[in-house]
C-alpha cells in the first residue's frame, strides 16, 4: 500500500519530469498513451474492430456500451507500477483498463462488455463459446482473423460450437439467426431450425466430430472501414491524465490520488467524484451520470432525488439505474411501472428489473402486461432454475387473469341486474302514483264516452285498440306490448308514468312481465317511433274497459 500511495503522491512530478501523453477517441472508446502515437491509435482500432466484428457476427449494427471504454497505455513497467493493468473495471464515468505497450487489448472483456450492453441473453454456453473465439482475434488494419485456436486446454465443446457456427461457410452466414432466436428466448429446437434447418441431435453430433477432428481453420473479416491515421490526438489539460489515472487505482490509493489532484487543482469536479463530495462535484459542473445519482441518493427529499436521478438519465440515457432509483421511490403504481419499463428496456439481461415490472403490472391489475413482463424475465434468467421460477409466475398470472375477468364480468352483470331492479321498481311506483291519483279524481266515465285529454298538445296522435299481452319494464322507461284484432304486435313506450292518463272502470294496474289474462285497452299515442327502444310512439293515455 505504501508504495501504491508513493506512485500516486509522486504522478504530477513524474507528468512535469517529461512524460508525453497523447490521447484519442473514436465514438465511445478513447486511448491515453505515454508509449506514443502509433501504439495509442494501435489501440484505439483494436477496439473499434472489436465492436465491428462482434456486430458482424450477431447482425447488430454500432453496438453502443452503457459506459465508454478508457484505455491508459504505459510505456515501462516501472510507469505503469500500480495501476490496474490489461483487465477492465468500472470506474466512476467509464470502463478503465491499464496496458503495458505491446500488449494485446483483452478482446474477451471488451467483447463481454459490448455483449452485456447490447444484446438480450443468450445460453451461457453460447456466450461463453463466442467470447472464446472472440478472444483470440488478430488485427491488421481493417483486416481481421477470425478464429484463431485457443490453447488446447480451452478447447471445450462450447468454444467447438462457435468457431464452427462463427467460421464454417456452412453455418456463418445463418448464425445471425439463431443468435436472435436465443435471444427472444426461443429453444434449441426451434432456434436450430430456423437458423439452420437442422435438430439439436445433429448439431451436437457434428460439434463433437468437429472438436474430435482437431482442424480449426481461420476467416478472413473486413472490419469498420476505418484508418488508423485517421485517429487524430485530441487535446486535454493536465489534470485530465492525472484523473484517468487515478480512475486505475482502487480503495485508499484512489482516493490518496484523487486529494492530491485537488491539492493542485481544488474545483476538479472528477476528482470530487471521486472521493465522494457529489454535492461538491456538481457544483464544480460535474456532468458525470453516476455523480448525479449518488447526490440523487443522498437526498432527504424525494423531490430533489428525483430531479438528480432525472438528470443522471439525461447525462447518460442508456443507463437503467436512474430509473431503478426513481421506480424503487415511486408511490404511485403507475408511474413505478412506467419507469420500471424504462429500466428492463435499458437492461433487457436484467431478471430483476423484468421481476420488478411484473410485479407492479400485477397489483395494477393488468395481467396482460405483467405476462409479457414475466417473460422478459423469463428470457434474462441467467440459469434454469430462475427461468423454471418465472415461467410458474408467468404461467400462474394467467390463471390470474382469467379469474379477475371473470369476477369483472360477475360485477358487471350484478350491476346491471341492481340497475334493472331499482328501474322496474320506479316504474311501478311511478304507476302506482299515476293510479293513485287517477283514482282520487272524477267518477269513471262511461264506456260510450269519447276519451278528451285535458291538456293541449298539438303533436299528432293515433289510437289502438287491442290486448295487453305483456309490460315490459327496460332500461328505465315501461314498454307495453299490444297485439291488435288485425294481427302483430305493437310497442308503445310510458317514459313518464306521471304524463300517462289512465281511464276506465275495474283493475288500471300495469305490472311487469306477461299479462295473464291478456286485457283489453285502447291506447292513445304519439307515433314517434324509437329504434333502438323498438317503439312505434309514446303512450299518452290509456283507457281500460
Amino acid at each position: 500500500m505504501r508504495r501504491f500511495l508513493l506512485v500516486v503522491l509522486l504522478l504530477p512530478a513524474l507528468l512535469i519530469a517529461g512524460d508525453h501523453w497523447t490521447r484519442f477517441q473514436y465514438g465511445p472508446f478513447e486511448v491515453l498513451s505515454a508509449a506514443g502515437k502509433k501504439p495509442g491509435r494501435e489501440t484505439l482500432n483494436a477496439m473499434v474492430q472489436l465492436r465491428a466484428v462482434l456486430g458482424l457476427v450477431l447482425g447488430k449494427q454500432e453496438m453502443q456500451p452503457v459506459w465508454p471504454l478508457r484505455v491508459v497505455v504505459f510505456n515501462s513497467p516501472r510507469q505503469a507500477r500500480g495501476y490496474r493493468l490489461s483487465s477492465f473495471r468500472l470506474s466512476r464515468d467509464a470502463w478503465v483498463c491499464g496496458l503495458l505497450k505491446n500488449t494485446a487489448f483483452p478482446m474477451r472483456q471488451g467483447a463481454r462488455i459490448l455483449l452485456d450492453s447490447s444484446t438480450g441473453r443468450m445460453p451461457a454456453g453460447i456466450e461463453n463459446g463466442l467470447l472464446g473465439v472472440l478472444s483470440t482475434l488478430r488485427i491488421d488494419g481493417t483486416r481481421i482473423t477470425l478464429g484463431i485456436p485457443v490453447a488446447p486446454s480451452l478447447r471445450g465443446l462450447d468454444w467447438a460450437r462457435l468457431h464452427l457456427f462463427t467460421v464454417s461457410p456452412r453455418y456463418s452466414g445463418r448464425v445471425r439467426v439463431l443468435f436472435s432466436n436465443l435471444q427472444e428466448g426461443a429453444g434449441w429446437d426451434a432456434a436450430y431450425q430456423n437458423a439452420f434447418e437442422e435438430t439439436p441431435a445433429e448439431i451436437n453430433a457434428e460439434v463433437d466430430a468437429y472438436l474430435a477432428a482437431g482442424k480449426f481453420p481461420t476467416r478472413l473479416v473486413s472490419g469498420a472501414p476505418v484508418s488508423v491515421r485517421g485517429f487524430h490526438s485530441r487535446d486535454f489539460g493536465p489534470a485530465y491524465i492525472q484523473v484517468a489515472l487515478a480512475d486505475l487505482l482502487e480503495g485508499k490509493a484512489a482516493r490518496a490520488a484523487y486529494r492530491t489532484i485537488l491539492n493542485q487543482y481544488p474545483g476538479n469536479a472528477a476528482a470530487l467524484e471521486g472521493i465522494g463530495l457529489y454535492g461538491k462535484a456538481i457544483q464544480a459542473g460535474s456532468k458525470s451520470a453516476r455523480c448525479w445519482l449518488q447526490f440523487g441518493r443522498r437526498q432527504k427529499d424525494p423531490a430533489k432525488a428525483r430531479a438528480a436521478f432525472k438528470k443522471a438519465a439525461k447525462l447518460n440515457p442508456r443507463w437503467a439505474e436512474p430509473y431503478v432509483q426513481m421506480a424503487s421511490a415511486d408511490t404511485e403504481l403507475t408511474l413505478r411501472a412506467r419507469d420500471w419499463k424504462m429500466a428492463a428496456a435499458l437492461a433487457p439481461r436484467n431478471a430483476a428489473y423484468w421481476q420488478a415490472l411484473a410485479e407492479t403490472y400485477e397489483k395494477l391489475h393488468d395481467y396482460t402486461a405483467a405476462g409479457r413482463a414475466w417473460t422478459g424475465a423469463e428470457n434474462a434468467a441467467a440459469d434454469e432454475s430462475k427461468r423454471a421460477r418465472f415461467l410458474k409466475a408467468r404461467l400462474a398470472v394467467e390463471r390470474q387473469r382469467t379469474e379477475y375477468l371473470a369476477a369483472q364480468r360477475k360485477r358487471a352483470a350484478d350491476q346491471r341486474r341492481k340497475e334493472d331492479e331499482q328501474a322496474r321498481a320506479e316504474a311501478m311506483a311511478a304507476i302506482h302514483a299515476a293510479e293513485k291519483r287517477a283514482a282520487a279524481g272524477a267518477p269513471p266515465a262511461p264506456a260510450n264516452r269519447k276519451v278528451v285529454p285535458w291538456w293541449n298538445d298539438t303533436r299528432p296522435k293515433q289510437t289502438i285498440t287491442g290486448l295487453l299481452t305483456k309490460v315490459e319494464c327496460v332500461s328505465g322507461v315501461i314498454r307495453l306490448v299490444i297485439e291488435s284484432s288485425g294481427g302483430g304486435a305493437t310497442r308503445l313506450l310510458i317514459r313518464d308514468p306521471s304524463q300517462v292518463v289512465l281511464m276506465g272502470g275495474g283493475k288500471r294496474s300495469l305490472a311487469c312481465g306477461p299479462q295473464h289474462p291478456p286485457r283489453r285497452i285502447s291506447v292513445e299515442y304519439f307515433p314517434e317511433p324509437d329504434k333502438k327502444l323498438r317503439s312505434a310512439g309514446d303512450v299518452s293515455l290509456i283507457q281500460f274497459p
